[in-house]
């Protein structure tokens, strides 16, 4: 049973992000929501609380959103809206330093001393990332690629090597390279057990979708060979 703040905070979500259409909506929400209840209810001693609260205001700041990536080190929105939800400071200081850690684009950043994150954070990351990956993990990129006009698949645009957290947001000019250049690798930066399951089932999908389509587009042996070695 959630807590009241946490109802609080998931009314306040929905009618915030229910006609977003980039495929971080509400149902996206939802979706993390659950998975990362799920993946708790697999663990010892988690804050059930903090778990479901970050992975509800996870991306209302997001620059992906707000098209400001200065927002998502203040986190005003997840800010204004546990303190609507009247929770303690503390609390609101937990979640952002959670949201803040947390994220594809902060794996890319070259850090010589690693983050520390502690089991909630694990299954708050495990969680949004497996809704990137799988059927539903096909369907938001192309979701957020139509939403920028980005074409579906460029067969001469083959996908960047070693991105940068910087390079990572730059723009891309069709939808198929993100498979390469996140979803894909995205099974090696699980945390939780189960997790970890599930991100291989997903996976394997992926691998399945993308093969069927390259066959379908006749795309260039080069995009075959890619795929390889994610098999």
């Amino acid at each position: 049973m959630s807590t009241p703040a946490v109802t609080h905070v998931a009314a306040a979500v929905q009618k915030h992000l229910e006609h977003e259409g980039t495929g971080h909506d509400w149902q996206h929400i939802q979706r993390v929501w659950h998975i990362a209840l799920k993946l708790a209810s697999e663990e010892q001693e988690v804050d059930t609380e903090l778990v479901e609260l970050v992975c509800l205001l996870h991306d209302v700041d997001d620059a992906k959103i707000t098209g400001d990536l200065a927002s998502e080190e203040v986190l005003p929105l997840a800010r204004s809206l546990m303190q609507q939800a009247g929770l303690a400071q503390l609390r609101i200081e937990q979640v952002c330093a959670i949201i803040a850690m947390n994220g594809y684009r902060k794996t890319l950043k070259d850090t010589k001393k690693p983050v520390q994150k502690s089991l909630e954070a694990h299954i708050c990351a495990d969680a949004d990332f497996l809704d990137g990956m799988g059927a539903i993990g096909v369907a938001r990129t192309f979701t957020y690629g139509g939403s920028k006009g980005r074409a579906i698949f460029i067969p001469e645009e083959l996908p960047r090597e070693k991105l940068s957290s910087e390079q990572y947001v730059s723009r891309e000019y069709s939808s198929l390279p993100h498979f390469f250049e996140k979803l894909l690798k995205l099974r090696t930066l699980m945390h939780t057990t189960s997790g970890k399951a599930e991100a291989e089932r997903r996976h394997q999908h992926m691998v399945t979708y993308l093969e069927t389509f390259f066959e379908e587009v006749s795309a260039p042996p080069a995009w075959q060979k890619l795929l390889a070695a994610y098999k």
